[in-house]
Protein backbone atom coordinates (compact mmCIF):
# COMPACT_ATOMS: atom_id res chain seq x y z
CA UNK A 1 0.00 0.00 0.00
CA UNK A 2 1.03 3.38 -1.08
CA UNK A 3 2.90 5.87 2.25
CA UNK A 4 -0.18 8.61 3.17
CA UNK A 5 0.94 12.35 3.68
CA UNK A 6 -1.18 13.76 7.08
CA UNK A 7 -3.16 16.13 4.91
CA UNK A 8 -4.77 12.59 3.70
CA UNK A 9 -5.04 11.07 6.72
CA UNK A 10 -7.26 10.86 9.63
CA UNK A 11 -6.54 9.13 13.11
CA UNK A 12 -9.74 8.05 15.12
CA UNK A 13 -10.47 6.48 18.64
CA UNK A 14 -13.71 4.91 19.07
CA UNK A 15 -14.66 4.85 22.77
CA UNK A 16 -17.20 4.84 24.97
CA UNK A 17 -19.15 2.60 27.67
CA UNK A 18 -18.86 -0.86 27.44
CA UNK A 19 -22.09 -2.94 25.25
CA UNK A 20 -22.62 0.21 23.19
CA UNK A 21 -21.36 -1.69 19.68
CA UNK A 22 -17.86 0.47 19.62
CA UNK A 23 -16.31 -3.24 17.93
CA UNK A 24 -19.06 -3.56 15.34
CA UNK A 25 -19.23 0.07 14.53
CA UNK A 26 -15.84 -0.04 13.74
CA UNK A 27 -16.32 -3.43 11.75
CA UNK A 28 -19.21 -1.93 9.90
CA UNK A 29 -17.11 1.57 9.01
CA UNK A 30 -14.83 -1.03 7.56
CA UNK A 31 -16.96 -2.92 5.22
CA UNK A 32 -18.72 -0.24 4.19
CA UNK A 33 -15.56 1.54 3.06
CA UNK A 34 -14.69 -1.88 1.45
CA UNK A 35 -11.88 -2.87 3.76
CA UNK A 36 -13.46 -6.33 4.32
CA UNK A 37 -15.44 -8.60 2.45
CA UNK A 38 -18.36 -8.62 5.11
CA UNK A 39 -19.39 -6.68 8.40
CA UNK A 40 -18.40 -9.08 11.53
CA UNK A 41 -20.21 -10.16 14.37
CA UNK A 42 -19.36 -10.40 17.73
CA UNK A 43 -21.82 -13.58 17.94
CA UNK A 44 -19.48 -14.89 15.23
CA UNK A 45 -16.30 -13.61 16.35
CA UNK A 46 -15.43 -12.37 13.14
CA UNK A 47 -15.08 -8.71 14.56
CA UNK A 48 -11.68 -7.10 12.66
CA UNK A 49 -10.74 -5.14 15.74
CA UNK A 50 -11.40 -8.50 18.46
CA UNK A 51 -9.29 -10.97 17.74
CA UNK A 52 -7.44 -12.42 20.76
CA UNK A 53 -8.99 -15.36 21.97
CA UNK A 54 -10.46 -14.34 25.38
CA UNK A 55 -11.98 -11.11 23.57
CA UNK A 56 -13.78 -13.93 21.35
CA UNK A 57 -14.46 -16.66 24.20
CA UNK A 58 -16.28 -13.46 26.22
CA UNK A 59 -17.55 -11.24 24.00
CA UNK A 60 -15.90 -8.01 24.61
CA UNK A 61 -12.79 -6.14 23.83
CA UNK A 62 -9.56 -6.04 26.26
CA UNK A 63 -7.15 -4.50 24.65
CA UNK A 64 -7.23 -1.54 22.18
CA UNK A 65 -6.97 -2.68 18.43
CA UNK A 66 -6.20 -0.99 15.73
CA UNK A 67 -7.83 -0.88 11.82
CA UNK A 68 -7.60 1.59 8.30
CA UNK A 69 -10.23 2.09 5.54
CA UNK A 70 -9.66 3.57 2.78
CA UNK A 71 -12.50 6.38 1.72
CA UNK A 72 -12.47 9.48 -0.33
CA UNK A 73 -8.61 9.87 -1.32
CA UNK A 74 -8.26 9.23 2.56
CA UNK A 75 -6.67 6.87 4.84
CA UNK A 76 -8.47 6.65 8.16
CA UNK A 77 -7.39 4.61 11.42
CA UNK A 78 -9.34 3.27 13.73
CA UNK A 79 -8.26 2.87 17.48
CA UNK A 80 -10.64 0.56 18.83
CA UNK A 81 -10.98 0.89 22.59
CA UNK A 82 -12.47 -1.60 25.34
CA UNK A 83 -15.21 0.16 27.14
CA UNK A 84 -15.26 -1.73 30.65
CA UNK A 85 -13.60 0.20 33.35
CA UNK A 86 -10.76 -1.45 34.24
CA UNK A 87 -9.54 -1.07 30.63
CA UNK A 88 -9.58 2.41 30.82
CA UNK A 89 -5.53 2.84 30.59
CA UNK A 90 -6.49 1.25 27.12
CA UNK A 91 -9.21 3.65 26.24
CA UNK A 92 -7.19 6.73 27.41
CA UNK A 93 -3.95 5.21 25.43
CA UNK A 94 -6.68 5.00 22.32
CA UNK A 95 -7.34 9.06 22.95
CA UNK A 96 -3.61 10.13 23.57
CA UNK A 97 -2.81 8.79 20.33
CA UNK A 98 -5.76 9.84 17.72
CA UNK A 99 -6.22 13.23 16.56
CA UNK A 100 -9.58 13.21 17.54
CA UNK A 101 -12.35 10.66 19.29
CA UNK A 102 -16.26 9.01 18.32
CA UNK A 103 -17.63 8.71 21.71
CA UNK A 104 -20.16 5.91 20.51
CA UNK A 105 -23.85 5.69 22.81
CA UNK A 106 -26.11 3.52 23.03
CA UNK A 107 -30.04 4.87 21.66
CA UNK A 108 -31.48 3.05 24.84
CA UNK A 109 -29.26 4.17 27.43
CA UNK A 110 -28.08 7.35 26.76
CA UNK A 111 -24.91 8.67 28.95
CA UNK A 112 -23.06 6.40 30.83
CA UNK A 113 -20.47 6.24 33.41
CA UNK A 114 -17.57 5.14 31.28
CA UNK A 115 -19.05 7.97 28.38
CA UNK A 116 -18.35 10.82 30.70
CA UNK A 117 -14.81 9.05 31.50
CA UNK A 118 -13.94 9.16 27.67
CA UNK A 119 -15.40 12.84 27.82
CA UNK A 120 -12.79 13.32 30.42
CA UNK A 121 -10.12 11.68 28.13
CA UNK A 122 -10.51 13.91 25.34
CA UNK A 123 -10.47 17.32 27.38
CA UNK A 124 -7.54 16.17 28.74
CA UNK A 125 -5.42 15.66 25.57
CA UNK A 126 -7.69 18.61 23.65
CA UNK A 127 -8.71 16.18 21.30
CA UNK A 128 -12.16 16.73 19.33
CA UNK A 129 -15.55 14.70 19.78
CA UNK A 130 -18.01 13.48 17.37
CA UNK A 131 -20.83 11.49 19.03
CA UNK A 132 -22.41 8.38 17.54
CA UNK A 133 -25.67 7.18 18.60
CA UNK A 134 -25.71 3.73 18.09
CA UNK A 135 -28.05 0.51 18.20
CA UNK A 136 -30.69 2.69 16.71
CA UNK A 137 -32.80 -0.42 15.72
CA UNK A 138 -33.46 -1.64 19.13
CA UNK A 139 -37.09 -0.96 20.98
CA UNK A 140 -37.26 1.83 23.01
CA UNK A 141 -34.43 3.55 21.35
CA UNK A 142 -34.53 7.24 21.54
CA UNK A 143 -32.23 9.76 19.33
CA UNK A 144 -34.05 12.72 20.75
CA UNK A 145 -33.92 11.21 24.57
CA UNK A 146 -30.02 10.64 24.07
CA UNK A 147 -29.27 14.05 22.44
CA UNK A 148 -31.14 15.25 25.50
CA UNK A 149 -29.18 13.42 27.56
CA UNK A 150 -25.84 14.42 25.92
CA UNK A 151 -26.70 18.33 26.19
CA UNK A 152 -27.31 18.21 29.68
CA UNK A 153 -23.90 16.74 30.81
CA UNK A 154 -21.76 18.46 28.15
CA UNK A 155 -23.26 21.69 27.45
CA UNK A 156 -24.84 23.48 24.58
CA UNK A 157 -21.91 22.84 22.06
CA UNK A 158 -23.42 19.41 21.67
CA UNK A 159 -25.47 19.52 18.32
CA UNK A 160 -27.45 16.87 15.81
CA UNK A 161 -25.85 16.89 12.58
CA UNK A 162 -28.57 14.37 11.55
CA UNK A 163 -31.79 13.21 12.59
CA UNK A 164 -33.05 9.30 11.93
CA UNK A 165 -35.65 8.04 9.54
CA UNK A 166 -37.91 5.77 11.31
CA UNK A 167 -37.61 4.25 14.99
CA UNK A 168 -36.37 0.92 16.76
CA UNK A 169 -36.66 -1.40 14.25
CA UNK A 170 -38.21 0.84 11.72
CA UNK A 171 -34.61 2.50 11.78
CA UNK A 172 -33.71 2.56 8.31
CA UNK A 173 -32.00 5.93 7.43
CA UNK A 174 -30.45 9.47 7.86
CA UNK A 175 -31.91 13.22 7.36
CA UNK A 176 -28.16 15.23 6.51
CA UNK A 177 -29.24 18.69 8.23
CA UNK A 178 -26.47 19.74 6.63
CA UNK A 179 -27.03 19.38 3.42
CA UNK A 180 -30.93 18.78 3.31
CA UNK A 181 -31.44 15.49 2.21
CA UNK A 182 -32.50 12.20 3.08
CA UNK A 183 -29.86 8.93 3.04
CA UNK A 184 -32.13 5.47 3.19
CA UNK A 185 -30.94 2.27 3.32
CA UNK A 186 -33.54 -0.45 2.36
CA UNK A 187 -32.90 -4.21 2.50
CA UNK A 188 -29.03 -3.45 2.07
CA UNK A 189 -29.09 -0.90 -0.76
CA UNK A 190 -28.68 2.85 -0.25
CA UNK A 191 -30.14 5.83 -2.09
CA UNK A 192 -30.00 9.26 -1.49
CA UNK A 193 -33.05 11.45 -1.92
CA UNK A 194 -35.86 14.37 -0.49
CA UNK A 195 -36.01 14.67 3.18
CA UNK A 196 -39.59 12.51 3.68
CA UNK A 197 -42.25 14.96 3.81
CA UNK A 198 -43.10 13.92 7.74
CA UNK A 199 -39.75 15.10 8.89
CA UNK A 200 -39.56 18.34 6.39
CA UNK A 201 -40.74 20.50 9.10
CA UNK A 202 -38.38 19.37 11.85
CA UNK A 203 -35.11 19.06 9.69
CA UNK A 204 -35.99 22.98 8.30
CA UNK A 205 -35.89 23.78 11.97
CA UNK A 206 -33.08 21.93 12.86
CA UNK A 207 -31.07 23.01 9.79
CA UNK A 208 -31.82 26.33 11.37
CA UNK A 209 -30.44 26.10 14.92
CA UNK A 210 -27.25 24.06 12.93
CA UNK A 211 -27.06 27.28 10.79
CA UNK A 212 -26.99 29.57 13.53
CA UNK A 213 -24.60 27.63 15.56
CA UNK A 214 -21.68 27.45 13.31
CA UNK A 215 -22.15 31.13 12.44
CA UNK A 216 -22.28 31.87 15.49
CA UNK A 217 -18.43 31.39 16.04
CA UNK A 218 -17.56 33.10 12.58
CA UNK A 219 -18.00 36.51 12.35
CA UNK A 220 -17.98 36.56 8.13
CA UNK A 221 -20.76 33.50 8.03
CA UNK A 222 -22.86 35.34 10.41
CA UNK A 223 -22.44 38.69 8.01
CA UNK A 224 -23.61 36.05 5.71
CA UNK A 225 -25.82 34.59 7.62
CA UNK A 226 -28.05 37.64 8.54
CA UNK A 227 -27.65 38.72 4.67
CA UNK A 228 -28.90 35.60 3.13
CA UNK A 229 -31.38 34.44 6.50
CA UNK A 230 -29.21 30.86 5.79
CA UNK A 231 -26.07 29.30 4.45
CA UNK A 232 -25.29 26.86 1.73
CA UNK A 233 -23.47 23.29 2.69
CA UNK A 234 -20.10 24.60 1.13
CA UNK A 235 -20.23 27.82 3.35
CA UNK A 236 -21.39 25.55 6.39
CA UNK A 237 -18.48 22.62 6.51
CA UNK A 238 -15.47 24.55 6.75
CA UNK A 239 -17.20 26.80 9.32
CA UNK A 240 -18.49 23.49 11.00
CA UNK A 241 -15.01 21.65 11.26
CA UNK A 242 -13.40 24.72 12.90
CA UNK A 243 -15.48 24.93 15.37
CA UNK A 244 -15.04 21.22 15.75
CA UNK A 245 -11.50 21.32 15.77
CA UNK A 246 -11.78 24.10 18.52
CA UNK A 247 -13.88 22.13 20.46
CA UNK A 248 -16.90 24.67 20.30
CA UNK A 249 -19.03 22.03 18.52
CA UNK A 250 -19.30 18.39 18.96
CA UNK A 251 -21.31 16.93 16.16
CA UNK A 252 -24.01 14.09 16.84
CA UNK A 253 -25.11 11.07 14.48
CA UNK A 254 -27.24 7.98 14.86
CA UNK A 255 -26.23 4.30 12.97
CA UNK A 256 -27.27 1.12 13.94
CA UNK A 257 -23.72 -1.04 13.42
CA UNK A 258 -25.29 -4.02 13.19
CA UNK A 259 -27.51 -3.10 10.48
CA UNK A 260 -25.08 -0.96 8.56
CA UNK A 261 -27.12 2.21 8.58
CA UNK A 262 -25.61 5.42 8.72
CA UNK A 263 -21.42 3.52 8.36
CA UNK A 264 -21.10 5.86 5.44
CA UNK A 265 -22.02 9.00 6.64
CA UNK A 266 -20.06 8.58 9.64
CA UNK A 267 -16.71 8.10 6.83
CA UNK A 268 -17.97 11.13 4.96
CA UNK A 269 -17.63 13.15 9.01
CA UNK A 270 -14.38 11.70 9.59
CA UNK A 271 -13.02 12.52 6.33
CA UNK A 272 -14.87 15.58 5.88
CA UNK A 273 -14.85 17.45 9.52
CA UNK A 274 -12.69 15.69 12.55
CA UNK A 275 -8.82 17.06 11.69
CA UNK A 276 -5.80 15.84 9.70
CA UNK A 277 -2.35 15.22 11.73
CA UNK A 278 -0.89 18.35 10.09
CA UNK A 279 -1.30 20.55 12.95
CA UNK A 280 -0.46 18.84 15.56
CA UNK A 281 2.60 19.27 17.71
CA UNK A 282 3.81 17.40 20.44
CA UNK A 283 5.98 18.59 23.18
CA UNK A 284 9.19 16.85 24.07
CA UNK A 285 12.78 16.90 25.67
CA UNK A 286 15.66 17.89 23.18
CA UNK A 287 19.34 15.95 24.01
CA UNK A 288 20.75 18.96 25.89
CA UNK A 289 17.55 18.92 28.58
CA UNK A 290 15.74 21.82 27.28
CA UNK A 291 12.18 21.81 26.28
CA UNK A 292 11.48 21.22 22.26
CA UNK A 293 8.45 20.86 19.87
CA UNK A 294 7.84 18.53 17.52
CA UNK A 295 5.70 19.56 14.16
CA UNK A 296 4.12 16.98 12.31
CA UNK A 297 6.65 17.69 9.01
CA UNK A 298 7.29 14.66 6.95
CA UNK A 299 10.82 16.79 6.31
CA UNK A 300 11.89 16.76 9.88
CA UNK A 301 13.76 14.01 10.83
CA UNK A 302 12.04 11.14 12.28
CA UNK A 303 10.54 10.66 15.66
CA UNK A 304 8.14 8.33 16.65
CA UNK A 305 6.61 6.92 19.97
CA UNK A 306 5.08 3.51 20.87
CA UNK A 307 1.85 4.00 23.08
CA UNK A 308 0.82 0.09 22.54
CA UNK A 309 2.53 -3.10 22.84
CA UNK A 310 1.64 -6.55 22.25
CA UNK A 311 2.86 -9.97 22.51
CA UNK A 312 1.98 -11.70 19.61
CA UNK A 313 2.34 -15.79 19.38
CA UNK A 314 3.84 -16.04 15.87
CA UNK A 315 5.58 -12.64 15.36
CA UNK A 316 6.34 -12.07 18.96
CA UNK A 317 6.52 -8.62 20.16
CA UNK A 318 4.52 -6.01 18.37
CA UNK A 319 5.13 -2.01 19.10
CA UNK A 320 2.12 0.23 17.71
CA UNK A 321 3.54 3.19 16.58
CA UNK A 322 2.20 6.86 16.37
CA UNK A 323 4.93 8.84 13.83
CA UNK A 324 4.94 12.20 15.16
CA UNK A 325 7.91 13.62 12.65
CA UNK A 326 9.55 12.73 9.55
CA UNK A 327 9.33 9.46 7.72
CA UNK A 328 10.86 5.61 9.22
CA UNK A 329 11.69 3.23 6.42
CA UNK A 330 10.85 -0.16 7.29
CA UNK A 331 14.61 -1.80 7.03
CA UNK A 332 15.59 1.66 8.80
CA UNK A 333 17.70 1.53 12.19
CA UNK A 334 16.54 3.99 14.88
CA UNK A 335 17.36 5.28 17.89
CA UNK A 336 15.61 5.08 21.59
CA UNK A 337 16.56 8.04 22.59
CA UNK A 338 15.23 7.27 26.22
CA UNK A 339 17.45 4.57 26.51
CA UNK A 340 20.60 4.87 24.15
CA UNK A 341 20.18 2.13 22.41
CA UNK A 342 19.44 1.25 18.65
CA UNK A 343 16.68 -0.39 16.98
CA UNK A 344 16.51 -2.12 13.71
CA UNK A 345 13.49 -2.45 11.89
CA UNK A 346 12.46 -5.93 10.03
CA UNK A 347 9.97 -4.41 8.40
CA UNK A 348 6.63 -1.94 8.95
CA UNK A 349 2.79 -2.72 8.45
CA UNK A 350 -0.39 -1.04 8.94
CA UNK A 351 -2.25 -3.20 11.47
CA UNK A 352 -6.01 -4.16 10.43
CA UNK A 353 -6.87 -5.97 13.45
CA UNK A 354 -4.96 -9.67 13.31
CA UNK A 355 -4.07 -9.09 9.79
CA UNK A 356 -0.68 -7.05 8.51
CA UNK A 357 -0.16 -4.80 5.34
CA UNK A 358 3.34 -3.85 4.40
CA UNK A 359 4.41 -0.91 4.18
CA UNK A 360 7.99 0.61 2.64
CA UNK A 361 7.63 3.84 5.19
CA UNK A 362 5.51 5.57 7.73
CA UNK A 363 5.18 9.75 7.54
CA UNK A 364 4.62 12.05 9.72
CA UNK A 365 0.83 11.66 11.10
CA UNK A 366 0.54 8.23 10.30
CA UNK A 367 0.08 5.05 12.24
CA UNK A 368 2.07 1.56 12.06
CA UNK A 369 3.42 -1.36 13.69
CA UNK A 370 6.54 -3.11 13.88
CA UNK A 371 7.61 -6.01 15.17
CA UNK A 372 10.56 -7.36 17.12
CA UNK A 373 11.96 -4.77 18.41
CA UNK A 374 14.51 -5.67 21.14
CA UNK A 375 14.56 -2.80 23.85
CA UNK A 376 11.31 -0.45 23.30
CA UNK A 377 8.36 -0.76 25.16
CA UNK A 378 5.28 1.68 25.76
CA UNK A 379 5.90 4.73 26.21
CA UNK A 380 9.58 5.18 24.52
CA UNK A 381 10.47 7.17 21.98
CA UNK A 382 11.99 6.17 18.38
CA UNK A 383 14.01 8.88 16.35
CA UNK A 384 17.22 9.48 14.37
CA UNK A 385 19.92 9.24 15.99
CA UNK A 386 21.51 12.56 15.04
CA UNK A 387 18.09 14.08 16.85
CA UNK A 388 17.75 12.24 20.11
CA UNK A 389 14.34 13.99 21.44
CA UNK A 390 12.29 12.12 24.34
CA UNK A 391 8.48 12.57 24.03
CA UNK A 392 7.36 12.32 27.70
CA UNK A 393 5.54 8.85 28.66
CA UNK A 394 1.88 8.52 28.94
CA UNK A 395 1.41 8.64 32.94
CA UNK A 396 -2.08 7.16 34.18
CA UNK A 397 -4.16 9.61 36.47
CA UNK A 398 -2.94 8.34 39.28
CA UNK A 399 0.28 9.65 38.25
CA UNK A 400 1.89 5.83 37.39
CA UNK A 401 4.33 6.69 34.38
CA UNK A 402 3.36 3.39 32.26
CA UNK A 403 6.71 1.70 31.03
CA UNK A 404 5.31 -1.84 30.41
CA UNK A 405 2.85 -2.94 27.91
CA UNK A 406 -0.20 -1.63 28.59
CA UNK A 407 -1.83 -5.48 28.08
CA UNK A 408 0.03 -6.38 31.04
CA UNK A 409 -1.97 -3.57 33.39
CA UNK A 410 -5.07 -5.78 33.09
CA UNK A 411 -5.58 -7.84 36.14
CA UNK A 412 -5.80 -11.49 35.17
CA UNK A 413 -8.79 -12.20 38.16
CA UNK A 414 -10.68 -8.89 36.97
CA UNK A 415 -10.89 -10.04 33.36
CA UNK A 416 -12.62 -13.04 35.23
CA UNK A 417 -15.23 -11.18 36.97
CA UNK A 418 -16.70 -9.75 33.81
CA UNK A 419 -18.15 -12.74 32.64
CA UNK A 420 -19.87 -12.54 29.03
CA UNK A 421 -21.50 -9.82 27.67
CA UNK A 422 -22.65 -9.12 23.94
CA UNK A 423 -21.31 -5.44 22.64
Amino acid sequence: MKPFSAPNLRNVAVVGHNTVGKTTLVASLLHAAGATTRAGRIEDGTCPTDFDGEEIDRKISINLACAHALHRDTRINFIDAPGYGIFATEARAAVYAADAAIIVLDAVSGVEVQTERVWKFATEFGRPVLFVVNRMDRERASFDRTIAGLQKKFGRGVIALQIPIGEEKGFHGTVDLVRMEAHVNDDGKRSDGPIPADLAERAKAEHEALVEAVAEGEDDLMEKFFAQGTLEAQDIVPGLKREIVERKIFPVLCASSSHTVGALRILDACVALLPSPEDRKTEAVGKDGKPAMVFCNEKDPAVAQVFKTVSDPFAGRISYLRVLAGHFQSDGTYWNSGKGVPERFSGLFLPQGKEHVSVAEARAGDIVAVAKLKETLTGDTLTAKDHPVVIPALRRDDGWNIERPLSCLTPVSAVGRIGRHRR
